[in-house]
């Protein structure tokens, strides 16, 4: 199928034709090993899958776009960093537990 007829068609038929091609791809592996299909059949119908999933990408992605026209500008200024730790200072590692420094009273002495 060519993609100029892909972005022809609405959104409702492009979602029933991508849910045909993937039954028609399911039934055709499991044929495969009793009647094995042409050799690019499989492929022909991945691409397939494929066109048609970018095409439904490509106008969501527009559709996305539009939507938010305008909108990055008003909310650029309020984003926030992250949040600081207390104190401003970054652990140093050195884990020192009660039983750790009994370890090293009993070792010293």
């Amino acid at each position: 199928m060519s993609t100029h007829e892909l972005q022809t068609k609405t959104k409702e038929e492009l979602e029933n034709l991508l849910i045909d091609l993937k039954k028609r791809l399911s039934l055709l592996k499991e044929r495969k090993n009793v009647d094995p299909p042409s050799p690019g059949a499989i492929e022909a119908l991945r691409k397939d899958i494929a066109q048609t999933l970018v095409v439904l990408n490509e106008r969501n992605r527009e559709f996305l776009k539009r939507q938010y026209i305008g909108k990055r500008s008003q909310t650029r200024g309020t984003r926030r960093r992250g949040v600081q730790r207390a104190g401003g200072k970054k652990p140093t590692g050195k884990n020192i537990t009660p039983s750790s420094s009994i370890n090293q009273l009993h070792l010293t002495s």
